[in-house]
């Protein structure tokens, strides 16, 4: 493997000026990279749908706290089927509620821009992505710009999963081991797929492997993801969201100085959408597919999830291309976030 690439903090808060796309579609844009995913873009995608089937990406909600979920969900019953219903005949039923803290590895959510804060000037104020101030995300209304209401239609677009440790020969990466640019060519040449504009971008490291085999740990102990690195990566092949099978940013920080990069450069300033996922372990049914595709350890090569449809190329050893035949689509309202998994 190629030695990695590893840029400095002046580099890094360069890039919010250099890999900006503030402005690129006009002033008032809250939308960011999904501006690629244009109209000819979807129907490339459609055009590539072979089988009807629905695989889901999202990891399987968990209502326990472990190490690296100190926050599970909460799920409260306002009516059960346990007491006697008040009318003796006709319907009767149950109801129920949650609360959810969507951020972190353990819950399946796409980031709105309003979750990342940025700036590279101690001088100037924080803001979001395109300029908006910080402030307008607020305690009592939520985010009054950049909320996950932006992608409430649904995203449709091509996705490319690009598998890291199948092609460092790995099972996973280990500890804080980030993802380098270097990997994400050598995993290109090797799946002969090429990363478009307008893409999806999904990158596997086979965390949800590590972590069913061996037990959750504390983010503390190490997580990989993609590295700082992949920033001008992204930039220039123009990805309109990105998603891996962890949190997108490596852990323990790189940079505690700057907080997580990918994060700040890639939604503060690029306007990349994040799609952060832990997948459940899932086997695609049907055949014939080729034997790296029939067990995934958590991560679809071709997939579907909350608010994401697409038709998926991963690997010239895969006979065929499909995208799910539906999806659903639940944003919520003024969120900086919104997740999969939920019972229906």
């Amino acid at each position: 493997m190629a030695t990695q690439t590893i840029p400095s903090e002046a580099e890094i808060l360069s890039w919010f000026q250099t890999l900006s796309n503030w402005g690129r579609w006009g002033p008032d844009d809250e939308r960011g990279t999904l501006n690629l995913i244009t109209p000819t873009k979807r129907l490339q995608a459609a055009a590539l749908v072979r089988e009807g089937i629905l695989i889901s990406c999202a990891r399987t909600i968990g209502w326990e706290p472990t190490v690296d979920s100190p926050m599970p969900a909460r799920h409260f019953m306002l009516q059960s089927g346990e007491g006697e219903p008040a009318q003796a005949v006709g319907r009767s039923g149950a109801s129920d509620a949650f609360l959810l803290a969507p951020h972190g590895v353990s819950m399946t959510h796409l980031d709105a821009p309003s979750h990342s804060h940025v700036r590279s000037d101690a001088s100037q104020p924080w803001t979001i992505y395109n300029g908006k101030p910080a402030q307008l995300i607020t305690t009592t209304q939520g985010a009054t710009v950049g909320s996950i209401e932006l992608a409430g239609g649904g995203i449709v677009s091509r996705g490319v999963l690009l598998d890291i440790p199948r092609v460092r020969n790995v099972p996973w990466l280990e500890g804080a081991d980030p993802v380098s640019p270097e990997d994400l060519n050598a995993a290109e040449a090797a799946q002969g797929v090429h990363v478009e504009p307008g893409d999806i971008l999904f990158v596997r490291t086979g965390f949800p492997k590590r972590r069913a085999e061996r037990g959750p740990r504390p983010t503390s102990e190490g997580m990989s993801a993609l590295g700082a690195a992949c920033l001008p990566w992204l930039r220039g092949r123009d990805v309109a969201v990105v998603g891996a099978d962890t949190g997108n940013d490596v852990m323990p920080a790189q940079y505690p100085a700057l907080g997580l990069p990918v994060h700040g450069v890639g939604m503060g300033a690029i306007g990349l959408r994040r799609d952060a996922r832990a997948p459940r372990a899932v086997g695609i049914p049907g055949g014939p597919w080729p034997a790296q595709a029939r067990q995934l350890d958590g991560f679809a090569r071709q997939s579907a999830r909350l608010a994401l449809v697409f038709a998926c190329e991963s690997s010239s050893q895969t006979p065929r291309s499909w995208t799910p035949s539906a999806a659903r689509s639940c944003p919520i309202s003024r969120s900086s976030s919104t997740m999969a998994g939920l019972p229906k």
